[in-house]
């Protein structure tokens, strides 16, 4: 037994070989991102008919309506990713293997994020061209949004994989889940848009990306998922204990 354990995968390894796993279950059937996008261009309709135009003109409110969308493509998404893993009891296999925990939990985070991070890179374009009628690829157009929503995705997709292993025990699990996972992402919402408010991001004729944004602002944009992926692999296997 104890030969059997000193065999067992480590971190790095364990956290590499669920990424790959879950990476391919995620482009596996690609239906669940094309959704997603169809369910942003929805998104993109219903803001175009309910605000007036002047709204779009400033690219602040463009971003935060970003960031709204991405929220609510975190839940369809996190959700989908846990009940694929609860199909043929593959989690309680997983919980039996000799495996880093963390490296389990975190493997799965960066999976789903980097799904997160094509439909970031997709949706930004889309939704410049379909609310303001214009694309505008430079550092504040693309580069500050990018960044700013990519680190957003992280600390959601830490907090969906938390969330979705708390409610996952419940008979209304559908329900429970989003109503978890938006209050307590509000957090990063709030610290995301003041990022993109603040002074550390306004144009300046010429600046580079790392210019607009400052270090200040790159730690508040990524404190949350620090904090959300720490935790996270700290009680992953309390959290999963239930199953």
């Amino acid at each position: 037994m104890q030969n059997r354990l000193s065999n067992a995968p480590g971190f790095a390894a364990t956290l590499r070989r669920i990424f790959w796993k879950d990476t391919a279950l995620e482009w596996k059937n690609p239906a669940g991102f094309v959704a997603l996008l169809l369910f942003a261009l929805v998104l993109v309709a219903i803001y175009h008919y309910a605000m007036d135009d002047a709204v779009f003109r400033d690219p602040r409110n463009l971003n935060g309506i970003m960031l709204a969308t991405l929220f609510f493509a975190s839940t369809i998404q996190a959700g989908r990713n846990i009940h694929a893993e609860s199909e043929a009891g593959a989690l309680r296999v997983a919980l039996m293997a000799p495996a880093d925990a963390s490296g389990y939990y975190l493997g799965k985070v960066f999976a789903i994020w980097q799904a997160k991070l094509v439909f970031i890179a997709l949706f930004i374009p889309l939704y410049q061209l379909f609310l303001t009628g214009r694309f505008q690829l430079s550092a504040g157009g693309f580069g500050v949004p990018f960044v700013a929503l990519s680190a957003a995705a992280l600390s959601l997709a830490a907090l969906g994989v938390m969330l979705a292993y708390i409610s996952r025990g419940s008979r209304l699990k559908e329900i429970l889940f989003p109503l978890l996972l938006l209050p307590s992402a509000l957090p990063v919402f709030i610290l995301t848009i003041g990022v993109l408010k603040s002074g550390s991001v306004q144009a300046i004729a010429g600046a580079g990306l790392f210019e607009r944004l400052s270090l200040p602002a790159m730690i508040t944009l990524l404190a949350p998922a620090g904090l959300y992926c720490g935790l996270g692999s700290l009680l992953y296997y309390a959290l999963a204990a239930e199953e």
